[in-house]
């Protein structure tokens, strides 16, 4: 009887201690996937942290072109009382083309 389960026990450990191996192999697999995902999404943390640095760098310089361009237009031209303001044609077409260009250069800067 103590033999009848001894027999059926040995098998089993043996099974298991041969199992050991390939085991200590998987782990050593899933230690290293384990490792690149975390690589991989610290990689992918931080891109996005630069592209809202990008995208917060372009809407303030957005912003500042556009105020750029009235700072223009009020020192160039005459602001009426109604706050329109007043200007040669070829005042508005140099304050566009300053704004034109500042917004290429930010395009190029800071869009993907």
């Amino acid at each position: 009887m103590c033999w009848q389960r001894f027999s059926t026990v040995a098998p089993l450990t043996l099974l298991l201690l041969v199992g050991c191996s390939p085991y200590g192999e998987t782990q050593d697999k899933f230690k290293s996937l384990e490792k690149r995902v975390a690589e991989l999404e610290k990689a992918q943390q931080e891109s996005k942290e630069r592209s809202q640095d990008r995208q917060a760098k372009l809407e303030a310089g957005i912003k500042q072109a556009d105020q750029d361009y009235w700072n223009y237009m009020r020192m160039n031209g005459k602001v009426k009382p109604d706050g329109t303001i007043w200007a040669p044609m070829y005042t508005w077409e140099n304050a566009r083309k300053q704004k034109e260009t500042r917004l290429a250069e930010l395009k190029l800067l800071y869009d993907k």
